[in-house]
């Protein structure tokens, strides 16, 4: 099983940028197996590098995959990026999909968060629901 904090945890005798460089090119490899840019671009600062933490979630999912499954291209899992579309939201993060390789992005969905809103308190979930529906939508969806 998948346990966050012993995977992370650094062995006290590894130095630091020894680590740090055997990560990166860890990255490197694995930017270059799923994403159509250079694996630097998404690390070096540049431009692209704002899609380095959506990047950083594909790589989790699929690092974290179970080997005996079939392969991830041909599995139904979906990375969902859900965002709040407000005036201040960076609408060029939207882009990031064009990033992804073609086979894998079948995987990867973007979604506003007043969608899923919607599309939640449309669906058979909302019965019973309603005074959390009320709330949420007086909170975070009014007009």
């Amino acid at each position: 099983t998948f346990n966050p904090q012993n995977r992370y945890k650094i062995p006290e005798k590894i130095v630091n940028k020894n680590l740090h460089r055997r990560n990166t090119k860890v990255h490197e490899k694995l930017f270059e197996s799923y994403f159509t840019c250079p694996p630097q671009d998404l690390m070096n600062g540049s431009e692209t590098s704002k899609f380095y933490q959506l990047a950083q979630r594909i790589l989790f999912i699929v690092e974290n995959a179970n080997p005996e499954r079939e392969n991830i291209a041909n599995r139904n899992a979906v990375a969902l990026f859900l965002y709040f579309d407000c005036p201040e939201f960076d609408k060029t993060m939207l882009n990031f999909e064009q990033l992804i390789k073609t086979p894998f992005r079948k995987h990867f969905k973007q979604m506003r968060y007043q969608t899923l809103f919607k599309n939640l308190q449309n669906s058979n979930f909302a019965g019973g629901n309603e005074a959390w529906f009320d709330y949420m939508k007086k909170r975070y969806f009014s007009d």
